[in-house]
């Protein structure tokens, strides 16, 4: 998931670089520079995604008694 993500980011914000530094226009240019704030509340919201999503499975790992779990003997 993390990997998906920071393509995704990445790869928006590196074409909106050249379409701001070159004043580019069209309809592509258009639409990769139109969401600069929607982006940034974006990557907000999956940084606060990934904190509940290892938060939710810390309480989980906990509460199971998963952290509690003895390793067995493999000799006889």
């Amino acid at each position: 998931m993390s990997v998906v993500v920071a393509v995704l980011v990445g790869g928006i914000e590196a074409l909106r670089l050249p379409g701001d530094q070159f004043a580019l226009k069209g309809r592509f240019w258009n639409a990769i520079g139109a969401p600069n704030h929607d982006v940034d509340a974006l990557g907000f919201a999956i940084i606060g995604l990934f904190i509940a999503t290892w938060i939710g499975s810390a309480v989980v790992h906990r509460y199971q008694g998963l952290d509690e779990l003895e390793m067995g003997s493999t000799g006889s």
